[in-house]
C-alpha cells in the first residue's frame, strides 16, 4: 500500500529565456515633410541610462528629441531592444495503478 502512495510520481519542467527584439524608436509627428507616416527622432542622450525599468517606460525617453522642421532624425535602425521573456513551466503528476 505504501508503494502505491509514494510511487508513480513524475515531474517535468521547461524553461524558456528569450532576449527582446530590436526596434527603432519613432515619432507620431512628421517634421520632415516626407510621405512617410512616421519619423525618427534625434538622439540627444543615452537611451539605456536614467530612471527606467517599469512596464510603462523601459528605456530612457528623455534621450530623444524632435528634429528641426524639414529635417530627418539621426537615430539609427534597431538601436534599442524590447523587454525579454522568461517563462517557467513545472508539472507534477501521479500515475495510479488499476
Amino acid at each position: 500500500m505504501l508503494a502505491q502512495v509514494l510511487g508513480g510520481w513524475r515531474t517535468a519542467a521547461t524553461i524558456q529565456w528569450q532576449a527582446g527584439n530590436p526596434f527603432t524608436p519613432t515619432m507620431n509627428v512628421n517634421n520632415s515633410y516626407s510621405q512617410s507616416g512616421y519619423q525618427t527622432p534625434n538622439l540627444v542622450g543615452d537611451p539605456k541610462s536614467g530612471p527606467h525599468g517599469s512596464l510603462e517606460e523601459w528605456f530612457n525617453v528623455a534621450a530623444f528629441a524632435q528634429p528641426a522642421p524639414g529635417t530627418y532624425g539621426n537615430v539609427g535602425r534597431d538601436i534599442l531592444r524590447g523587454p525579454g521573456l522568461c517563462d517557467v513551466n513545472f508539472q507534477l503528476s501521479k500515475e495510479f495503478a488499476l
